[in-house]
């Protein structure tokens, strides 16, 4: 019975939001209307990010040759600015995972004569940088002229920098680096959708009568939440499609977790919204707030224009949008489940504050 109290609840919201034309343009036109409008307007400003700006941290391995340290020690010593920075380490195994973790931007070694650098680091500043810096080292390094400088993972290379292993790893055009945003920014605008799942019942006056049937308010909160899920969903499989074959987005095998994070960023905002909706007693004022304060979790999570990744650590749409950029364009998944971990748990949270506050206070005009 609870199942098919579920399913009723489910399928009439369905019904209500496949009748409602606003439904196709705000889930699938106006994200797209908006990456065409901001990839036109900023494709030439494009490429130099935020967090771009941050300092390159180089990790270097000390080497059997006493003279090859001594250079590189020295120059390192000289070199530390706000910029750059370049620190000691003693094993190969650490060095590789504080730079595939993102803790370093990456780690160089001399080894037969040879300058190596390995890096995972997509940001085109960031490698401009620590190629300018490692050709200067070249330069005034005592080493002989024999010594070269070859570079692993890195599709930057500059002036004497060769490859040694290229990296499938692109930077994203104005229009990808939207398309991802723009995507994140409709699941989060889901917070509105969600102040409005007991907010449209009162306005209608079926609250009453849903109170007065079988429905329990577990039942009914899965059977609203589901049917907004499946809608929002199918608009996020059609986008992320629209992205690959029209925007040449490469989500590749990372293609399930990605749209796992976003329905993860799309469940919180949606049990969010409805728990502010619960809490304030459906209060205009606070609806107000909260359409503002979504603008500003937007723009601080890199929605508009690029920002500091610790800038987008504030912002539930910044946490997710480093999740995905890392896994398409970085090869790393490991934040991906992070975001969907913290958003699922989050979810849980919205969930029993809109319970346990019905149970104890009910709701307005009930």
């Amino acid at each position: 019975m609870m199942f098919y109290r579920i399913k009723v609840i489910l399928g009439k919201d369905l019904k209500q939001l496949l009748r409602n034309r606003s439904t196709y343009l705000w889930l699938l036109l106006f994200p797209l209307l908006l990456v065409t409008i901001l990839g036109n307007v900023l494709s030439s400003q494009f490429g130099i990010s935020a967090t771009a700006k941050q300092q390159v941290k180089v990790l270097y391995l000390k080497s059997d040759d006493q003279l090859a340290s001594h250079g590189i020690k020295q120059f390192s010593q000289k070199a530390d600015s706000s910029l750059i920075t370049f620190k000691p380490t003693g094993e190969i195994k650490t060095a590789k995972k504080r730079v595939t973790n993102g803790q370093a931007t990456a780690w160089i070694r001399i080894k037969e004569k040879h300058l190596q650098v390995f890096t995972h680091n997509s940001e085109q500043v960031q490698n401009t940088i620590l190629t300018a810096y490692l050709n200067q080292f070249l330069n005034q390094a005592a080493l002989g002229t024999t010594l070269k400088s070859k570079i692993a993972d890195n599709q930057q290379p500059k002036m004497q920098v060769k490859i040694i292993k290229k990296q499938q790893q692109h930077l994203p055009s104005a229009f990808q680096y939207y398309l991802i945003a723009m995507i994140g920014m409709n699941c989060l605008l889901a917070v509105g959708w969600g102040t409005d799942l007991f907010a449209s019942e009162r306005r209608n006056k079926t609250w009453q009568r849903i109170k007065s049937t079988p429905v329990s308010n577990s039942e009914f909160l899965i059977g609203k939440v589901g049917a907004n899920l499946i809608i929002r969903s199918l608009a996020l499989l059609f986008l992320m499609l629209i992205g690959h074959f029209w925007f040449a987005v490469n989500w590749g095998t990372a293609f399930g977790s990605v749209f796992l994070a976003y329905a993860s960023l799309m469940l919180f905002s949606l049990l969010f919204g409805a728990a502010i909706d619960v809490v304030s007693n459906g209060s205009e004022v606070v609806d107000g707030v909260v359409s503002m304060g979504m603008q500003v979790l937007i723009f601080v999570g890199g929605g508009y224009i690029p920002v500091s990744d610790r800038t987008a650590a504030f912002s539930p749409l910044g946490w997710v949008l480093k999740a995905v950029r890392n896994a398409v364009y970085g090869g790393q998944t490991r934040f991906i489940w992070h975001s969907i971990v913290v958003n699922l748990f989050l979810s849980m949270l919205c969930v029993f504050v809109i319970l346990g506050w019905i149970a104890k206070r009910g709701m307005k005009n009930e």
